[in-house]
């Protein structure tokens, strides 16, 4: 039985003395399917009441495996004969009397009587012996090449630009491998100079459940890390994860240890899962300025031949999740360290709202109206989302340079008839919209409607915000969003 395919096979084996009693089948069906899949096998203990032993043949039940067709039931200590009933495939119901214990038997459909193919247990295994318990060395799986050199987002533990090589690991007190790795960084501190490379050690121990942040600073100071360290917050894990799931196009946890290898100009160059070695981190220090072509040959795991260019990465994805996630201020500044490469992605008008959205929370009604447009104009008005975002900023913003009430009714009628009036946003958006042109009586009857389905949605926070803007319209005044 093999519990693993990497990066060793195993293969268990039961050489427990044998104790009790078994009886193994093996259908063949004639009527149903050959293998009799899907069947239901009862075994019966002959002079015992109690309940069968039950099983159902399957084809497989796990991942990328097969199970074996070969029914195994355990009989204790019963050395009586066994009754066996197959339920085929095909409904119907068959017995196989007298079969005894510590055999096996092939169940054939129709013949009312088990053949025997083997009795007793197989013999002739040689016993095995165990070897050494050791660990399996490094493995190069553990290093990827971006060969996109994927810019980082502004994490504030990691320098913008530190004109150097710069490693940046993730360690915790709890971990021995990072320990380990510490202890190597700071033995290479002369090596790692040499080669112009500098370290950070970010621990996680501030935002681990078993984390004990004296604990890190106490093996700091043990170990003499003569490299910058900090701890890091969720905000710094969230965003190296974004630039992880990217290179890998898949969500998975980051492990630990984790480094990140920064080129001069801070941008994501080679990416360590699990304990980095010194000569491997040198190695890639030294080829940051190789060609790409030459950078790829030594991301490659085993020989063979490329039939095409290496896959080039678009980070766009970093930009949007730091726009959707609330870190405005950094997504700002990433959309516009990128704007030109962004604005050439197929799916560039998907970060239009979002923008508008994080410029609206710093303060930048002007700047979040021409996002909102942009994102209308590239969608030729089909775009709901940013509908409702446009109406929302000409009927509510405190600044009357930017509002404009009947542009704002527009866009909620156009954006309600989307929704075909089933969205309470939308509602609450339209109601400011007609408040905001005197319309109170309309803005009253589409706040309720909005409070309506708030209420059967469960939404709290916004049912009593809704609620608020609901007793101002019955004053007769108008909603103005704070700045």
């Amino acid at each position: 039985m093999s519990n693993r395919s990497a990066p060793r096979l195993r293969l268990l084996r039961n050489d427990l003395p044998p104790a009790n009693s078994f009886v193994a089948v093996r259908l063949e069906g004639t009527r149903s399917n050959r293998d009799g899949i899907g069947a239901r096998v009862s075994v019966h203990l002959d002079g015992v009441e109690s309940l069968p032993l039950t099983r159902t043949l399957r084809a497989g039940d796990g991942f990328l495996s097969q199970s074996s067709k070969w029914l195994h039931f355990g009989l204790g200590s019963h050395r009586g004969a066994v009754t066996v009933e197959v339920r085929w495939p095909n409904g119907g119901l068959e017995r196989f009397p007298g079969l005894a214990g510590t055999a096996f038997y092939r169940l054939k459909e129709g013949a009312g009587k088990g053949q025997l193919v083997q009795a007793g247990r197989s013999s002739g295994a040689e016993p095995l012996t165990p070897g050494p318990v050791s660990a399996p060395p490094g493995s190069p799986a553990g290093r990827t090449v971006s060969l996109s050199r994927i810019p980082l987002p502004q994490i504030d533990s990691i320098p913008r630009e530190t004109n150097k090589p710069l490693l940046v690991t993730l360690w915790a007190s709890w971990c021995t491998p990072c320990l380990v790795e510490l202890e190597e960084l700071g033995r290479a501190e002369a090596e790692l100079r040499k080669a112009g490379c500098d370290v950070l050690a970010l621990s996680v121990d501030g935002i681990t459940p078993n984390g004990n942040q004296s604990e890190a600073r106490h093996l700091l100071r043990k170990f003499k890390v003569p490299y910058r360290n900090a701890f890091a917050t969720e905000a710094t894990i969230e965003k190296l994860q974004m630039v992880h799931d990217l290179l890998f196009d898949i969500y998975t946890e980051l492990p630990l240890p984790a480094g990140f290898l920064l080129d001069q100009g801070g941008n994501l160059a080679v990416f360590y899962r699990g304990r980095v070695e010194v000569g491997t981190l040198l190695r890639d220090v030294e080829q940051l300025n190789a060609s790409d072509a030459q950078r790829r040959e030594t991301g490659q795991l085993f020989e063979g031949k490329w039939f095409g260019p290496p896959r080039r990465l678009s980070f766009f994805p970093v930009g949007l999740k730091l726009l959707q996630r609330g870190f405005h201020l950094e997504g700002l500044h990433y959309y516009e360290q990128h704007r030109a490469a962004f604005a050439t992605h197929p799916h560039y008008q998907r970060m239009l709202v979002p923008l508008g959205d994080s410029a609206l929370q710093l303060g930048n009604s002007s700047g979040a109206l021409r996002a909102y447009e942009g994102a209308l104009e590239r969608s030729a008005g089909r775009d709901h989302a940013a509908l409702r975002a446009v109406a929302w900023l000409l009927a509510t913003d405190p600044d009357a340079s930017i509002r404009d009430g009947q542009r704002a009714v527009s866009h909620a009628e156009a954006a309600n008839s989307m929704t075909e009036g089933k969205d309470a946003r939308t509602l609450d958006t339209l109601a400011a919209a007609y408040a905001e042109t005197g319309r109170f009586p309309e803005a009253l009857a589409a706040v309720d409607k909005a409070i309506e389905l708030l209420m059967e949605e469960g939404e709290e926070v916004l049912l009593g915000e809704s609620a608020a803007r609901r007793a101002l319209y019955l004053q007769r005044k108008v909603f103005r969003r704070q700045p």
